[in-house]
């Protein structure tokens, strides 16, 4: 038992480790750089051999480790759990033997090119997470891997960080991303409430009993693995991003969106399929879902102008399918089709550089489909024309999610901005900071509330991540609203189950500090630069590059990302809301989700992008 989980806390933490060492160790020699990333990426490789072989000569259809326990504070444990199965041995397969074919297909296709460094951090990092999360014994194993995926999305998005449409789609990606972490906040705590415990994959027949009597922690449970896996997989409503996704370079596009950060989410779903097996509801959401994804993503990739778009679109369409057979039960369907497509989107998205520079060459150019349609009479109806405008258009996805899902904390906090103005914000803010503070003082404003008032606190916090999630002008008023509703939001939890104060000091661990040193890069970018405003994109990356790793270390801190005590009190802080406390579970996971798209947009908006364009770009 001790061999096996050496093998398995190895092979799991290997890809983060060289992570590590290559960001502090290795960071001029391109040459050194690419052998590097080789050797590791080889050895990875070999580890999966080796643990491959060693889970066929077990007994049992799974493996795992011992859960290695962070913390304990009362009921509640933080433990990291390495899980090892025929789910886990596909996925990490693929990102092996693809993770090594980009490696070795970036050394030239990236040579002589400004951040090669930087893109090969991204990708190992990608590479760690990745591992991890197809190893992840436990939910809270899994979120914290799933935080990294997005940091290395982000990264390898706004590769081309100098450009506006780089950064503004990293931005917006980021953003579905994390209503992604929406999905897998509400899953996970659904799933402490239920089972009033921390449960492990491996203890799946407990789960598959437990299961079986249908009840609302079940349902919701089920529809938080259904809304992340649709975001990761990008699924109905969310399709759009993927293509937008294809700003970074094209080995980032084939292992990211191509090969493997798209078929997590049907990862997600196979490995949870004990929880959601039993509700029918939640099956016949995941294959509708997916019917309808494969129709829509068939009809948009027939129409789209550029190779990167149609791929993505016919990667979509094949997670369609993929989600139909999981929702049918054909789990083994489903993973030899997750195998065979994510090496041939891999194996399309390479070649098609050099596919576009031959036909070039050749005078040739690829044929559109409007040509052949026009042909075939499918411009003779209404329907016709009503089916290409609306595939060319993408089905109007990105405008439908801008007004119900974003439109609603932007319409808040507008309407907060509007009113700002109108009283005196000298007055105001020292107003709202009090409150929380009066909290920390020990005579609380809210003592013995109502039951009318038990939310206010939390409804308060909400109001103030709008009011920063719309901040277009000043970085420090919005950092401080960022604060103060993360305040609200520890003084509503407390009201309702009065926290330890080793909680309230664990989650404002991470907070506090990082707080302080956003306060003081703003006022110093403030006072060098007089013309930076949050309505453009900055570029100071170009003047300042050391100050944007500090400044992004300290955003990640602020929100909650695994490099900070925060990122457990948050968890710790979801799993002390009773469950009958619906909205209160729901505001709260919303403030942490607004709170991370926020602080990445603020990092955004002023690192990346030309150098002070003159371009005032309207807040989206």
């Amino acid at each position: 038992m001790k061999n096996t989980a050496l093998i398995l806390y190895a092979v799991a933490f290997w890809p983060l480790a060289y992570f590590l060492v290559q960001f502090l160790l290795f960071k001029a020699n391109e040459k050194w750089i690419s052998l590097a990333s080789k050797v590791a990426n080889s050895v990875g490789l070999a580890g999966y051999v080796w643990l491959l072989i060693h889970w066929i000569s077990q007994p049992n259809p799974a493996i795992h480790a011992e859960q290695f326990q962070i913390l304990t504070i009362e009921d509640y444990a933080f433990n990291v759990n390495i899980y090892f199965d025929k789910t886990s041995a596909v996925f990490l397969g693929l990102s092996s033997i693809i993770g090594l074919l980009i490696v070795q297909f970036s050394s030239f296709y990236m040579h002589l090119e400004k951040g090669f460094f930087r893109f090969y951090s991204a990708i190992q990092l990608f590479l760690g997470g990745f591992t991890l999360v197809v190893m992840s014994g436990n939910l809270e194993t899994l979120l914290l891997a799933w935080e990294l995926l997005g940091l290395a999305s982000f990264l390898l998005i706004a590769f081309y960080r100098d450009r506006y449409l780089p950064a503004r789609n990293a931005v917006r990606v980021v953003s579905l991303y994390r209503i992604g972490d929406l999905g897998i906040l509400i899953a996970m705590w659904a799933s402490h409430h239920y089972w009033h415990q921390n449960v492990s994959f491996y203890q799946m027949e407990f789960v598959r009993t437990m299961a079986k009597s249908p009840h609302l922690l079940l349902l919701l449970l089920g529809f938080g693995f259904l809304l992340a896996a649709c975001v990761k997989s990008a699924q109905f409503p969310f399709s759009t991003w993927l293509p937008r996704a294809m700003e970074g370079p094209t080995p980032s596009s084939a292992i990211f969106y191509g090969a493997l950060s798209i078929h997590l989410g049907a990862f997600l779903l196979l490995r949870t399929s004990p929880f959601w097996l039993g509700l029918p509801l939640i099956r016949l959401g995941i294959g509708s879902i997916g019917l309808l994804t494969f129709f829509l993503g068939f009809l948009s990739s027939l129409f789209q102008p550029t190779i990167k778009a149609k791929i993505a679109y016919q990667s979509i369409m094949h997670l369609g399918l993929i989600f139909i057979e999981i929702a049918a039960n054909f789990h083994v369907l489903a993973l030899v089709h997750v195998s065979a497509n994510a090496l041939y989107q891999t194996h399309r998205l390479l070649s098609s550089p050099s596919i576009i520079n031959i036909k070039m060459r050749k005078g040739q150019f690829v044929k559109s489909n409007l040509k052949t349609a026009f042909k075939d009479g499918l411009f003779k109806t209404k329907l016709g024309w009503w089916i290409y405008a609306n595939s060319l258009k993408e089905w109007n996805l990105d405008l439908l999610l801008s007004k119900f899902v974003f439109g609603i904390p932007k319409r808040i906090g507008i309407w907060l901005h509007s009113q700002s103005e109108k009283v005196k914000v000298k007055w105001l803010w020292p107003l709202l900071l009090g409150l929380p503070l009066t909290w920390f003082a020990g005579v609380s404003l809210f003592s013995q509330p109502s039951e009318n008032l038990e939310l206010l606190p939390v409804i308060l916090g909400f109001f103030m991540v709008c009011f920063a999630f719309t901040e277009v002008k000043y970085l420090q008023r919005g950092i401080v609203s960022l604060f103060m509703g993360n305040l609200f939001l520890l003084v509503g939890i407390d009201q309702h189950n009065e926290l330890a104060i080793q909680i309230q000091l664990l989650h404002l661990s991470g907070i506090v500090p990082s707080f302080l040193l956003l306060l003081f890069i703003s006022t110093r970018i403030k006072n060098r630069h007089k013309e930076f405003s949050l309505s453009q994109y900055n570029g100071l990356v170009s003047h300042s590059p050391g100050l944007a790793v500090v400044f992004l270390i300290a955003i990640l801190m602020f929100i909650g990302f695994p490099i900070s005590p925060t990122f457990i009190g948050e968890d710790l802080l979801f799993s002390k809301i009773d469950y009958h406390d619906y909205l209160t579970s729901i505001f709260t996971a919303l403030i942490y989700v607004l709170t991370g798209i926020t602080g990445l947009r603020y990092f955004a908006r002023s690192f990346f992008g030309h150098p002070f364009s003159n371009t005032n770009l309207k807040f989206n």
